[in-house]
């Protein structure tokens, strides 16, 4: 996976010298403003490219974001508009608001675009409001948590409890309407998890998933 990014990166910005002789290029040569470099990544981390200010395109390992693997996990994507279990029109994964109304047909890009911006507006609802020192996989949960039931129940979460009591009460939101639901125990289950999950070892969201159903399911 990182040599492809890197072939991404440098078949874009990297420029062939001509040896003067044949005509062909003898090297290749980055840019200044492209570093194309970075360790292989563990299991649980991944690469990703970013920009900075001064137009320098880097490639760079980051934890994985299992929070957002959670959101399509359990969201889905449906690209025409749709009322969810209490009514709402929805689209995409999940999106809701003034625009999503009936008859409502997104592409595939318009759906990831929304969720990723969606999601990045949820992740920094939970750092402005947790003032506790999450790790990231408690803050990919409570992301996930959030995106599904709002930054208001987020609150009602994490107030009077300590970072290990915010994680066992996740599983208390299972509700909608007033009445328990199947799916969303689900999910709190796998968020519960992941909030809880070690850090070095990776976590397997669609397995998660299975296991959860099963437990529910016996239950």
């Amino acid at each position: 996976m990182l040599k492809k990014l890197i072939q991404l990166i440098t078949k874009r910005l990297v420029k062939p010298i001509n040896n003067g002789n044949s005509g062909a290029p003898a090297s290749v040569v980055i840019p200044e403003n492209v570093i194309a470099t970075a360790p292989e990544p563990k299991p649980t981390e991944q690469v990703t490219v970013i920009t900075t200010p001064q137009g320098i395109s880097q490639a760079i390992i980051v934890p994985k974001d299992y929070g957002l693997e959670l959101v399509k996990e359990f969201e889905g994507c449906r690209l025409k508009a749709y009322q969810d279990i209490v009514g709402i029109w929805t689209i995409g994964y999940g999106q809701t608001g003034r625009d999503v109304k009936e008859g409502l047909v997104w592409t595939q890009v318009e759906a990831d675009s929304a969720l990723e911006k969606e999601y990045k507006r949820f992740a920094k609802i939970v750092q402005d409001t947790v003032k506790k020192e999450l790790n990231s996989r408690q803050h990919q949960a409570l992301t996930s948590f959030t995106y599904n039931c709002g930054e208001r129940n987020l609150q009602n979460l994490i107030r009077n409890r300590d970072v290990k009591q915010i994680g066992d009460a996740i599983l208390l939101y299972d509700k909608a309407g007033g009445k328990a639901v199947r799916g969303l125990k689900i999910r709190r289950l796998v968020e519960n998890r992941l909030y809880n999950s070690v850090l070095d070892n990776k976590f397997d969201v669609h397995s998660e998933r299975e296991r959860a159903t099963q437990e529910v399911t016996n239950a």
